[in-house]
């Protein structure tokens, strides 16, 4: 698939733009509307329709005197009288053309083809439906009345004449329009300069350029003041040039099409975009100093031309200049934020930077912003398939519109795919397994030059040198610059010490990668992706060598090194870790995370003896134990200063229900240490509290900031999931997994929003997927047991259940499903020993108000004082504690109707320390803990509000009004 390469490598589109002259509306020779005219020549055989004729043609005088003033309600109310007296041709053109005025274009439509009904020649019937079709935008209709009009032998046929070839020009129906006006005599024609005007610029579409000058010429010659002609003229010579130079590009004469491009500034030096065209041409000739000073002309003409702004962000792209090429773009993107384009040379310009992740997010972008942009679409699933996502790859792909290069591109993918799979056999030494692999692969795409590359490798490696070489050949015979098949070639001849084949194509490959080595780089990631890091940097360095300041190549090796010091750290090897830290310091002073990273290793060399701690925290923070991780965490973040774990501090307070304290500390976090991982932390805590809308706000602030936050769009997930938009949510997941393949999470959010949508079959694979991914994750299981109870498989489900409670002996809610089923069955003894389990792990309100409903079946069948005593037990457990629980109001009802002293004692949880007492007015607790004020419904304790002060209140008061008061002033809620 040769064509396939080339979409890759695709940066600029070349259009031909079409410059259309002298347009004229349709109204040019629009005429008034005329008096409806009757006949007092009366060929009917009766008297009595004589009478009725001559009151009509009193009625419509009168009807016209009305319109004529402009009082169209009356002259449509006498045209109405008039066709209930008699129906003609004339009382209907009245009615139409009030209508018509009245802005009742549907009713006047009727009106008129019913006088149409009476009189088909009646022109000035047609001439008014004409109008009215052409206003509503129904050209066919105009072009087929105009027509008739111009049929009829009347005074006015040329004008009609013209109407239909002006309606014909702006359908695009060019030749048509052309030959109608060219039958205009113009020496009858009462407008002879608009209709040269209107030949011309027919002629200019046709590319009849010569033509179009003589029109031009010859409407000067007939109005020596219409501007507008010598200016048609001179934008004519500019198209001819413009064409030529397209014709010449086309051919891939791209020196030619430049000359071309050249006679048309001088045509016309202060247009814009004969620049464009000249600045496309240099770069497909390598001209990039050239084409960067075309681009630049076309955008001092014009501050604000797109297309300009796009040429010089390209030239520096194609040049190497990742980093000025974003700056251009990123300046663009503020001023332009819906370009399509700027986009998706954002997502190129970030792939070329080795930073998948955000190019992938630009793609998508670009995608939404135009759906009909093809070319990021593509490049977001090549992207993919470099980094074999085959699946989201293909789904990808199914959005484009041109199925014949949707069926392409998906063959493709299948190729790569089995190729992929060849090569993990390859690497393992299973040659026999891989050839099948790759002979499917073949069987896919015979066209596919990666095909050939694959059996060249694995006839290199099976020491077949003669077919491998073969193999590389026939790559290159179907895409003479495939890169891989060179590659191969070298790597063959230079084991068989042929060094005369070796530097040919060598020499080959340089020619091929001239000035660009984003494909060498492309390389190198792929080494970075298989941790294969020295291969990786032997790659970076021979590129250095060739290209010594190639801002891209630098870049990526500071990445690289910045990689391994990260992997470094992990391993507690600190003083390696700061060793290339500082080899990638050295490359690059774009990677903002270095100095970061550099702090964290220092503090992680100096406080070693803290991570045992840390791991201790964790450990307790994993199984909820949150007071006891306090000081732990506290204890490691004096010594250290790491933010992550005054994160983990806040988080311990919030899971305590010290709300006021968790947020607090998250919104002032230490100096020099605010970023949006504090603020992710903030929001998803708001999203758990239930203060949806906040957090979403919260969210969606992060991911203009920081569009590659697959946390962020996880969380817009869970966000769209709760509000049942699943499309939405769907897709918000899909992004997280774009960004991070390997979050499970996204993926169970994923399954449960296709299971919610009603698509069980892809919900159940996405568990599944999950559950390969992360099998210590019991959630992912848990979904598809979930999935099975709902379709009735119990026993299977149960068996799903069971097998999560052997990983994890500690998840409560396997035992409440398996409870639930057998509840279900009407196994009441075993739903209950099951519920009894989970409220051993955790006391809930829906264990205990599962528990409640079991032993009340059991009180039904059999009185039982120690069951009724248990239930009442348990309600009022579960009203007490629990209060905003849904159940809670059932379990106050139970209590109130079976004890003999029905006093329940509902606590309010703290979310931190008093100042004052509670303020009680209405139905509402008003609580102050100075730098806040939350309000909660009396009764279950929810929160209504809750208004932050950066002022604490020292104390509240209350009437019919609430008053905050503090140190200097009061503030008053009504």
């Amino acid at each position: 698939m040769k064509g396939l390469n080339s979409m890759r490598n695709k940066i600029i589109s070349i259009s031909v733009f079409v410059l259309i002259c002298g347009q004229f509306t349709i109204h040019c020779l629009s005429k008034d509307f005329r008096k409806s005219q009757t006949q007092d020549a009366i060929l009917e055989k009766d008297s009595a329709t004589r009478e009725k004729l001559k009151k009509v043609s009193r009625i419509l005088n009168e009807g016209n005197s009305y319109f004529q003033k402009g009082n169209f309600e009356k002259s449509l109310e006498k045209a109405n009288i008039a066709i209930n007296t008699y129906p003609t041709a004339p009382g209907y053109y009245l009615a139409g053309v009030s209508e018509y005025k009245l802005g009742k274009n549907r009713e006047a439509l009727i009106s008129l083809k019913k006088g149409t009904d009476i009189d088909s020649e009646n022109e000035q019937i047609l001439l008014t439906l004409g109008i009215i079709y052409t206003a509503e935008g129904k050209n066919e209709d105009a072009i087929e009345v105009y027509g008739k009009l111009e049929s009829l032998q009347v005074k006015d046929r040329y004008n009609y004449s013209f109407k239909k070839a002006v309606i014909l020009k702006n359908l695009g129906k060019f030749e048509q329009s052309y030959e109608t006006l060219k039958k205009i005599p113009v020496k009858e024609f009462a407008f002879p300069a608009q209709l040269n005007m209107q030949l011309g610029d027919a002629a200019v579409q046709l590319k009849k350029y010569e033509e179009a000058e003589v029109y031009f010429e010859e409407a000067r010659k007939n109005d020596p003041e219409l501007l507008s002609a010598k200016k048609s003229a001179s934008v004519t010579r500019v198209a001819s040039a413009l064409e030529n130079g397209n014709q010449a590009m086309r051919k891939k004469n791209y020196k030619e099409a430049a000359s071309h491009f050249q006679t048309a500034i001088q045509n016309d030096p202060k247009n814009p975009t004969p620049y464009i065209f000249l600045g496309n041409a240099r770069i497909l000739s390598g001209e990039y100093e050239a084409a960067l000073k075309a681009f630049e002309s076309s955008l001092a003409l014009k501050s604000d031309y797109q297309e300009a702004i796009s040429g010089i962000a390209a030239v520096y792209y194609k040049t190497g200049n990742y980093r000025k090429s974003v700056a251009v773009l990123e300046k663009a993107t503020s001023q332009f934020p819906n370009n399509a384009v700027y986009q998706n040379q954002m997502g190129l310009n970030m792939k070329a930077l080795g930073e998948p992740a955000k190019a992938l997010v630009y793609f998508t972008r670009a995608k939404e912003l135009d759906p009909t942009f093809v070319e990021p679409v593509t490049n977001l699933v090549f992207l993919l398939i470099s980094e074999n996502r085959y699946k989201t790859a293909r789904k990808e792909a199914e959005s484009l519109k041109s199925e014949s290069e949707k069926k392409q591109i998906i063959s493709f993918i299948d190729v790569s795919e089995q190729i992929y799979e060849g090569d993990r056999h390859l690497r393992k030494g299973d040659t026999k397994i891989a050839k099948t692999f790759y002979e499917k692969a073949k069987k896919a795409s015979e066209q596919e030059p990666s095909v050939y590359n694959a059996f060249g490798r694995l006839h290199f490696i099976s020491g077949e040198l003669k077919a491998s070489e073969e193999n590389f050949k026939k790559a290159l015979s179907i895409d003479k610059q495939n890169i891989p098949a060179l590659q191969g070639l070298i790597r063959l001849y230079s084991s068989q010490k042929n060094q005369t084949l070796a530097n040919q194509y060598t020499k080959e490959l340089e020619n091929l990668t001239g000035n660009d080595p984003s494909a060498a780089i492309v390389l190198g990631r792929t080494y970075e992706d298989k941790k294969e890091y020295e291969k990786a940097e032997n790659v970076y360095k021979n590129l250095q060598k060739k290209f010594p300041n190639n801002e891209a190549i630098n870049f990526r090796l500071a990445m690289l090194y910045y990689k391994i010091s990260l992997e470094e750290n992990e391993k507690n090897n600190h003083d390696s870790a700061l060793n290339w830290i500082s080899k990638a310091e050295k490359l690059s002073k774009d990677i903002p995370e270095i100095a970061e990273t550099r702090k964290t290793i220092q503090e992680n060399q100096k406080f070693a003896t803290v991570i045992p701690t840390i791991q201790k925290a964790n450990k307790l923070f994993d199984t909820r134990q949150y007071e006891k991780a306090i000081p732990l965490y506290q204890e490691a973040f004096q010594k250290t200063g790491k933010l992550t774990l005054y994160i983990k501090i806040a988080e311990c307070h919030l899971a305590l229900g010290s709300e006021e304290k968790g947020i607090s500390m998250l919104e002032n976090p230490p100096p020099g240490t605010r970023n949006l991982q504090t603020r992710e932390a903030i929001n998803a805590f708001l999203l758990r509290k239930g203060e949806i809308d906040k957090a979403e706000i919260g969210f969606k602030e992060i991911l203009t900031k920081k569009p590659d936050s697959y946390y962020s769009h996880y969380q817009m997930g869970i966000i769209h999931l709760q509000r049942k938009k699943y499309e939405a949510s769907i897709d918000a997941f899909d992004r997280s997994l774009l960004l991070n393949k390997d979050f499970v999470a996204a993926r169970i959010g994923k399954g449960i929003s296709l299971y919610h949508s009603g698509n069980k079959k892809l919900s159940k694979e996405e568990f599944e997927a999950a559950t390969q991914q992360d099998a210590a994750n019991e959630l992912a299981p848990y979904n598809i047991g979930i999935i099975l109870f709902n379709d009735n498989l119990y026993n299977e489900a149960i068996g799903i259940f069971k097998e999560i409670i052997q990983k994890n002996p500690e998840f409560s809610d396997a035992h409440y499903q398996i409870s639930y089923i057998y509840y279900k069955r009407g196994d009441l003894e075993q739903a209950e020993k099951e519920i009894r389990k989970a409220l051993d792990l955790e006391r809930n309100e829906g264990n205990l108000f599962a528990l409640i409903r079991i032993l009340s079946e059991q009180r039904n069948k059999m009185a039982n004082p120690a069951i009724k005593k248990e239930v009442l037990d348990l309600g009022r457990e579960l009203a007490e504690k629990f209060p905003s629980s849904p159940h809670a109001a059932q379990a106050e009802r139970l209590v109130i109707a079976d004890e003999d002293n029905p006093v329940i004692l509902q606590s309010y949880q703290s979310r931190g320390k008093l100042i004052g007492v509670p303020v009680i007015i209405n139905n509402s607790v008003i609580l102050n803990y100075g730098t806040s004020v939350e309000s909660l419904d009396k009764d279950r304790g929810i929160r209504h509000w809750r208004i932050q002060t950066a002022t604490p209140y020292k104390f509240l008061l209350a009437d019919k009004r609430l008053v905050g008061v503090s140190e200097k002033k009061s503030k008053l809620w009504i």
